[in-house]
């Protein structure tokens, strides 16, 4: 499957953002421990949501879309410990670990070797559990989960994810230091308090978590928080295309390092509310080169500096783009067949502007870089071909829809 897009034209109108694919996906995961009907609103539908609820309908969750947008999940006919295969499809699967030893006293998951999971593993067995390690999956047992002091050397989203759920409803109270601060988190945190839980950050460091232990959680209702991805992807795509658009449905205090990014680059935005921003620019704009580095929240994102990287192509003159990550600059060779002019390395881009990207044919290796790939086809001569589309579908929803809706000129080809 690929997405066939035809260059330059200008994307106007306005586009609203779904729900947080990232704060979706372990709030499914929280429908374990739940002991009664969790009601999900704005739940994007994209692959790795549809995929972690086909995981629920195996362990016997059951999951109903009803009417205004609402998810409707119910554990109690839960009836399996042991992940399916599916799970290998998402690294974040190791989520549900926590909440099946809460339940079962044990778990399995299903082997991915690509996949690094030491801090959900270091997680877990401060809490008690034992590990197995067989040739297809990974085996964990525990007869009671205990309370544990959890510090974190390096900032981790789903380590932090994975205390949360692994610990609240483990006896005594549990101690997050260096917990990670994203607002999906939060969001977590939120759905699970709705619930019954006693979680809270210390009001003396926003980076310790403090996690009671309760016996059992209720029903609960939650609306899920705003993508902080699509935003950034739209907008890159009216900046690249010279367009002018409203992006709705956003939460603008988690995007302030973006909207900074954007001033320092001399692109023009509004802040309309707190739910709406309009971006716009113009053929005669131009856009100042800048150095990106990512760093945890409320630092620049790292799933950002793809979109990034297509902007600083038209830049007037030089940008360092730079993560602590090995292995996010793939894409960028993707770009250079495109004709832009970016040396790699290990951990940074050195990208040379203004380039004028040509279309051709590139590959989507994942959801971020390939909606980035999308973008840079967008603002190309010519005719573009993002191909392995299923990758992007994973964690962006309706793309072909909404972009058509701005004047795209793109398609979805089987």
């Amino acid at each position: 499957m690929k997405y066939k897009i035809l260059g330059n034209t200008p994307l106007t109108g306005p586009v609203s953002v779904s729900g947080a694919k990232n704060s979706a996906l372990k709030i499914l995961v929280s429908s374990i421990l739940c002991g009664g009907e969790l009601e999900i609103f704005n739940v994007p539908k994209v692959g790795d949501v549809m995929t972690f609820i086909e995981i629920l309908g195996d362990l016997g969750v059951s999951a109903e879309f009803r009417g205004g947008g609402c998810l409707v999940l119910n554990s109690a006919n839960l009836n399996s410990y042991k992940l399916p295969d599916a799970a290998k499809k998402i690294k974040s699967s190791v989520l549900f670990v926590g909440p099946l030893l809460a339940r079962f006293g044990q778990a399995q998951l299903p082997k991915n070797p690509k996949y690094n999971l030491d801090f959900h593993f270091d997680v877990l067995k401060s809490l008690g559990v034992s590990i197995k390690e067989n040739n297809n999956s990974f085996e964990f047992e525990c007869a009671a989960l205990h309370s544990s002091d959890i510090n974190f050397l390096a900032n981790t989203h789903t380590g932090t994810d994975s205390a949360i759920l692994s610990s609240v409803l483990a006896e005594g109270t549990t101690v997050v230091t260096n917990a990670a601060e994203e607002p999906e988190i939060d969001d977590l945190i939120a759905v699970l308090n709705k619930m019954g839980a006693k979680i809270k950050r210390s009001e003396q460091n926003s980076r310790v978590l403090v996690v009671e232990g309760v016996r059992s959680l209720g029903k609960a209702e939650h609306i899920v928080m705003p993508d902080r991805n699509e935003p950034v992807f739209y907008a890159a795509a009216a900046i690249f295309t010279n367009g002018n658009i409203v992006i709705k449905d956003i939460d603008s205090t988690h995007l302030t390092s973006f909207l900074s990014k954007l001033s320092s680059m001399g692109i023009n935005f509004e802040v309309i509310s707190q739910n709406e921003v309009r971006i716009w620019t113009n053929e005669g704009n131009i856009i100042n080169p800048t150095d990106i580095e990512t760093k945890p929240y409320p630092g620049f994102m790292a799933d950002w500096q793809p979109f990034f990287s297509v902007l600083l192509t038209k830049a007037r003159g030089d940008s360092l783009v730079s993560d602590t990550v090995l292995g996010r600059f793939e894409f960028a060779k993707e770009l250079n067949r495109m004709e832009a002019k970016i040396e790699l390395s290990k951990k940074s881009l050195r990208i040379k502007g203004p380039s004028k990207l040509k279309g051709t044919s590139v590959e989507a290796l994942d959801a971020i870089s390939g909606a980035a790939l999308i973008v840079a086809g967008l603002g190309a001569k010519g005719k573009t071909e993002v191909c392995n589309a299923e990758v992007i579908d994973a964690g962006f929803e309706n793309v072909e829809e909404k972009m058509k809706n701005l004047g795209a000129s793109i398609a979805r080809l089987g």
